[in-house]
């Protein structure tokens, strides 16, 4: 037989009719109750993380958790899934609970944040108001003299382009333009024919980029702080491009004149001292040039040989006459000349006695190939978790000297160059 089903009572029966119709009238105040509950518990987990990011602020970073899984910028978190790192932040809310080490580590500022003065604490201010005094520096005054005639702009999805050249080497007789010649013929006499001989000269995209992090709240009261930090970037990649001129190894960066095989580098004089240049070194290195690069070139050095170069001179019997002119003044240009060309400390040049301390180049004996010019993006999803926004700066580049090798003039064994160094001393 199957289970008999008990007649409720008649109690039970009142109750039941009770319940049904008080029910309606509870469920809003249940309601609130459980919403009330969930706001509590959500304001733990935000006071639990604010004293996390406090405590790293304040350089209280305790270890790092072991474990790995999740990815985040700057590498895995401590949890090894989602589902690990909500537990600890709810394990973490309880009242009197200890504050688990992995929200520390991820909470921690991966830049710059408003908890330490050196990234940028100090900039925010609250009843004053706020001008931020940087450092000005010069940079990318070589790369900016490439001219224009020589720059060059990929295009497509092209991330290299050749372009020909005459493959000269020798201004001889039967060398010119790689072999082109002509002859004086009497009337009616046959003309022997030459012809030019080419090269490629092939560049490569380079990419060279910046990144810098700050907090969102960093971002809020620190007016124009993207802005200014966009400025930096353009001012580092600056820098790396005049670097890159004068030393680029020209593999994962462009090439520079110092490590070109049309460098021409000039002997110091028997027994000169060490770290010193004299009107020797710089008058040799003069005749190393070509005509052509006279007109468009420039000499740098170190600053530090400065106060050496202003002293220099022709000697005229018990007196003479300056090879070096100072900026203004006499010459009446921003930059100091010598034999008739600008002068200009560059932070690049190498130290004193070094190979590069002091040379002439010629910017337009460079070619460039670029693409898409300089990017500069921000985003705020980078580091969503974090509170925290990225700027970033990108440049594709490549340049480097268009000539081959030093050039044998057509009369006489020194060879001459757009490119040429004093040697270590």
């Amino acid at each position: 037989m199957g289970a008999e089903t008990e007649t409720p009572t008649l109690v039970e029966q009142q109750a039941t009719a009770m319940a049904e119709a008080i029910l309606p009238q509870l469920k809003p105040a249940v309601q609130q109750m459980v919403d009330a509950s969930v706001a509590t518990m959500q304001e733990q987990v935000v006071a639990t993380l604010s004293r996390s990011m406090g405590r790293v602020a304040a350089g209280m970073r305790p270890p790092t958790g072991a474990g790995a899984g999740l990815e985040r910028k700057g590498g895995p978190t401590p949890f090894g899934a989602f589902e690990d790192y909500v537990g600890a932040v709810m394990r973490s809310a309880r009242p009197h609970a200890a504050l688990d080490d992995g929200l520390i580590e991820i909470a921690a500022a991966t830049g710059m944040s408003e908890g330490i003065g050196a990234d940028g604490g100090f900039l925010v201010q609250t009843d004053f108001g706020m001008e931020l005094m940087e450092l000005i520096h010069e940079t990318g005054i070589l790369h900016a003299m490439i001219p224009p005639s020589r720059r060059f702009t990929a295009s497509g999805n092209a991330n290299s382009r050749e372009f020909p050249a005459v493959d000269e080497k020798s201004r001889a007789n039967g060398s010119r333009n790689g072999g082109v010649q002509a002859y004086w013929r009497a009337e009616a006499a046959a003309v022997t024919a030459t012809k030019p001989k080419f090269r490629k000269v092939r560049l490569d995209l380079d990419a060279i980029s910046g990144a810098s992090y700050h907090t969102i709240e960093e971002a809020e009261d620190t007016p124009g702080l993207a802005e200014q930090i966009r400025s930096f970037h353009t001012e580092e990649i600056g820098f790396k491009l005049d670097d890159a001129m004068v030393r680029g190894n020209g593999e994962t960066q462009p090439l520079g004149f110092l490590n070109s095989p049309a460098l021409v580098t000039v002997d110091a004089e028997a027994g000169q001292a060490a770290d010193t240049v004299n009107y020797e070194n710089v008058k040799n290195i003069w005749a190393r040039v070509p005509a052509r690069s006279r007109r468009t070139g420039v000499w740098i050095y170190n600053q530090e040989l400065e106060p050496q170069l202003a002293g220099l001179y022709l000697a005229i019997g018990t007196g003479g006459i300056p090879v070096w002119m100072p900026a203004g003044g006499i010459s009446g240009l921003p930059y100091a000349t010598l034999f008739g060309r600008p002068a200009m400390p560059v932070e690049q040049a190498s130290e004193p006695g070094a190979v590069g301390d002091i040379a002439f180049v010629d910017p337009a004996a460079y070619v460039e190939l670029t693409k898409g010019g300089v990017r500069q993006s921000l985003s705020e999803h980078v580091a969503f978790l974090n509170g925290e926004v990225i700027v970033r700066t990108d440049f594709r580049v490549d340049f480097q000297p268009a000539w081959l090798s030093p050039l044998t003039p057509y009369k006489g064994s020194l060879t001459i160059s757009p490119f040429v160094t004093l040697a270590a001393r």
